[in-house]
């Protein structure tokens, strides 16, 4: 087992205890032998997935992906202890009605955010003016 495996295993067993109602845990095979492990816990948008090769955290859409050949795992656990404990910003840009990209933080002390992930999508209106939502979730 590797270790990001390890890490994925401990935080599900710590999930059981504690949300037992609560969390989902997916496990999806395809024919070609890929299998990868998806835990969500309803009501959030926190989910954790795990393959093979690496360990992902999202926080609905918006996700990081650690790989243990290049990420100090350290971290791993760090972002999932924040992502559970902390409040998360999350930043919407606007073009227009549309959204065109989406910013995940979490406050990792008074009023500093670390950034989680960001996405965005190629389909905008240049020419409109960029406005900016913020939402504050609070677990």
């Amino acid at each position: 087992m590797k270790t990001h495996q390890f890490i994925f295993e401990k935080t599900q067993a710590i999930l059981n205890n504690h949300l037992v109602e609560r969390l989902t845990v997916d496990t999806d095979k395809y024919d070609d032998g890929y299998t990868e492990t998806r835990l969500t816990i309803t009501d959030t948008d926190i989910w954790i997935a795990c393959d093979d090769n690496e360990i992902t955290i999202g926080c609905g859409f918006n996700h990081r992906h650690y790989y243990p050949e290049f990420d100090n795992l350290d971290k791993v656990v760090d972002d999932l202890f924040n992502l559970f404990t902390q409040k998360k910003r999350i930043t919407k840009y606007y073009k227009g009605n549309t959204c065109y990209k989406k910013r995940t933080e979490i406050e990792i002390e008074a009023s500093n955010y670390k950034e989680l992930s960001t996405s965005s999508t190629w389909l905008f209106h240049f020419g409109n003016l960029q406005k900016k939502k913020y939402l504050m979730k609070i677990n």
